[in-house]
């Protein structure tokens, strides 16, 4: 069996984001895989949110073929919320952990302070360096350089 780990599904379009799930069942097809694991582009930050919305859809439209995980800031304010209802609930199987997302997510200080390569105080064990962080950053596939 073909597993596809990674794999999006989401329509956002002013983003240029069109990845609807019947396009991905026909992606799969055609490259012979025969499960995937689906997560928006977007950060789910709170219980009914539109991005675990579309995976939930997808996947009972899909139940064979795709498998759910919620992706998010655990650092949003309800964050919890959106996994606990996704897990428990909707029987989502995994967790696409961002921390520091900027897609979908109401910034924080100390994000802005990252995003901007401000010092944010004292650094942790383990965070990135300022000479890095724009190259851990996802921007989505729609972002363009200077745009």
């Amino acid at each position: 069996m073909i597993f596809d780990s990674h794999t999006h599904v989401d329509v956002v379009e002013k983003w240029g984001w069109i990845d609807p799930p019947e396009a991905i069942i026909e992606l799969m097809d055609e490259a012979q895989v025969e499960k995937a694991v689906v997560m928006t582009y977007r950060d789910s930050v709170k219980p009914d949110d539109p991005a675990t919305l579309f995976v939930k859809e997808a996947v009972e439209k899909y139940p064979d073929r795709l498998v759910a995980y919620i992706r998010g800031n655990p650092n949003s304010p309800q964050a919890i919320e959106a996994f606990d209802q996704a897990m428990v609930d909707f029987k989502f199987v995994g967790l696409k952990l961002h921390t520091v997302s900027h897609v979908g997510f109401p910034y924080t200080e100390p994000a802005l302070h990252l995003l901007r390569g401000e010092s944010a105080g004292p650094r942790r064990k383990g965070s990135m360096d300022r000479s890095s962080a724009g190259a851990g950053l996802s921007r989505g596939p729609g972002h363009r350089s200077g745009a």
